[in-house]
């Protein structure tokens, strides 16, 4: 175990994070490393900000996706509209 790993896990755990906590952070923090191909300890802040900006889009983009019915499901799924409830009170 690399000391910056271990001095991540002694952190968090100061600070009462739950095991399953800890273990998704050291989850991000790999695939992080992963993905620029060297160690945590030589990332900037600016690397770390544009990843997580990039799979932010990436996650709000699918969601979007996910959220939007097909033609065909409009098709079937319209209901009658509802009359508005502007009523005048007198």
């Amino acid at each position: 175990m690399t000391p910056l790993r271990q001095r991540m896990i002694e952190d968090m755990q100061l600070r009462n994070l739950s095991t399953q906590t800890q273990r998704a952070y050291l989850h991000y923090i790999t695939g992080l490393a992963r993905f620029y191909q060297t160690s945590p300890e030589h990332l900037s802040l600016e690397a770390v900000h544009w990843r997580l900006a990039a799979e932010t889009e990436i996650r709000y983009n699918h969601a979007q996706m996910r959220a939007e019915p097909s033609e065909d499901q409009c098709k079937r799924q319209r209901k009658p509209s509802v009359p508005s409830m502007n009523l005048v009170m007198k």
